[in-house]
């Protein structure tokens, strides 16, 4: 299963997937940090090899995530928590960039690598977040039946990525995600192939309490049968398998999916994949769990703090969910395409809640234009909803509640790039993001609401060097 779900930001991580699912698939990190691009550099030859240099300024209204309101919700009155609102800053962004692409009549390779920051001129802590990043694809044709692929994405970040499958949805510290791929693919016959896939993927989080209860290895073994019903139609079974274990943590689970679905090509200019099934998982460990949650206490002073409490969550046994992933991309003209991904089923949660998941739908829509020869832009939706189910919960005074809620996350990027001749361009971008969410935690008497709830809006404007 490729966990990756990510959508086309130009310029800047485009990968292609080379599994059940297809798409183009866009990180969403690049305008967290202020660093989104376009697709187009104007009407200028590419070498196989280019590095590039962006250096950027803009604004950031919400550096950390901040909820706008926190609320202490009583049977009679409302109690404002935090009195200090989202912190907003000037930042500078400067990233290099290589990309290399090759091959011959049997082999084909591509590289991207980035190092870069993000300096922020009034934020509380640390003032600057790093960002490096490594993505290899090598495809290989062992004989004229047989092909072996390998890939493998990377990226040390502080910012969310709201295109990983399983990621957070908010600033919880830096982190190393990994997602790699390695597949086999034999056509046995003209008109029957088969895939074998082989895929490692790793969440290291830095910061405690995530490092303790989200650092972990998801592994995922595929087989896929396809049948060539049509020139242009292929159908597809297929059947998975992962094991996701945590390292600090016995909330080890794994699951089985049975998958059908179709590949499409109506046209040169558009295709269409789909997959859909079922997900059955089983968690190796069902006793009680320990882990944290949060809690507001008043201080000497009068004012409320929030403070980490140890909870304990009763465990499940099983869990099984309708799964769907479908992408689309259609090239409306030799100046413009679109692409659409969707996906729904169960991921990880990212909480510090044991052994808690989420059923999660995920969209993401992009619409990259060239509007003259020098001139492009782009356009990007994302949105997800995610049903949080993280069981009951004992607290330390014996009290049990429920933590299951849902969330809403929706994300939305604009941009503009001028190629000013083969190695300079300018351009300009504006991002926001919204994260709404019914999450509440019992406190006393009353609960507390608004915790993971934020907006952000960034604007940044920036030159590129390339070489």
């Amino acid at each position: 299963m490729n966990p990756i779900f990510r959508r086309v930001r130009l310029g800047r991580r485009v990968s292609i997937l080379c599994g059940s699912l297809l798409p183009l698939v866009l990180s969403a990190a690049a305008a967290q940090a202020g660093t989104s691009s376009v697709t187009s550099d104007g009407n200028f030859a590419r070498s196989p090899l280019t590095f590039t240099l962006d250096s950027r300024v803009g604004y950031d209204d919400n550096t950390l995530d901040d909820p706008d309101r926190v609320e202490l919700v009583l049977p009679n009155r409302r109690v404002r928590l935090n009195t200090r609102g989202p912190q907003g800053s000037v930042f500078f962004n400067e990233q290099l960039s290589l990309a290399f692409s090759g091959g011959s009549s049997r082999y084909s390779l591509t590289l991207g690598a980035t190092a870069g920051a993000s300096f922020y001129v009034d934020r509380p802590g640390r003032d600057y977040d790093p960002n490096f990043g490594l993505n290899v694809r090598f495809a290989y044709k062992l004989t004229p039946r047989a092909t072996f692929e390998a890939s493998t994405f990377n990226v040390y970040q502080a910012e969310p990525d709201f295109g990983v499958v399983n990621g957070q949805t908010r600033r919880n510290g830096d982190y190393y995600y990994s997602a790699n791929r390695f597949a086999l693919t034999y056509r046995w016959t003209p008109l029957f192939s088969t895939v074998s896939a082989y895929e490692p993927n790793f969440y290291i989080y830095r910061q405690e309490p995530y490092s303790t209860f989200q650092d972990r290895i998801e592994q995922y073994l595929s087989q896929q049968f396809r049948f060539l019903v049509l020139p242009s139609l292929t159908v597809v079974g297929e059947y998975r398998f992962s094991y996701i274990s945590y390292f600090s943590t016995n909330t080890d689970s794994y699951s089985h999916f049975v998958l059908g679905g179709l590949d499409y090509s109506a046209s040169p200019r558009l295709k269409l994949s789909l997959r859909a099934g079922a997900e059955f998982r089983t968690f190796t460990d069902s006793s009680t769990t320990q882990g944290v949650a949060p809690v507001v206490v008043q201080n000497l002073d009068g004012t409320f703090s929030t403070v980490n409490q140890v909870v304990f969550t009763q465990g499940r046994n099983h869990e099984s969910s309708p799964y769907a992933e479908a992408t689309a991309a259609y090239d409306l003209s030799r100046r413009s395409n679109l692409a659409l991904t969707l996906r729904y089923g169960i991921e990880q949660g990212d909480s510090t809640q044991p052994d808690g998941t989420r059923d999660t739908f995920r969209l993401g829509f992009t619409y990259n234009q060239a509007i003259t020869p020098r001139i492009s832009g782009y356009l990007a939706f994302f949105y997800q909803h995610s049903n949080y189910l993280n069981g009951d919960t004992v607290d330390a005074f014996g009290r049990v509640f429920s933590n299951d809620y849902n969330e809403n996350v929706y994300d939305v990027s604009v941009g503009l790039r001028y190629a000013i001749n083969r190695h300079f361009s300018a351009e300009v971008g504006y991002s926001h993001t919204t994260v709404d969410s019914d999450y509440r935690a019992l406190q006393g008497a009353g609960f507390i609401e608004g915790l993971r709830d934020y907006d952000r809006n960034r604007a940044f404007a920036g030159l590129r060097v390339s070489f």
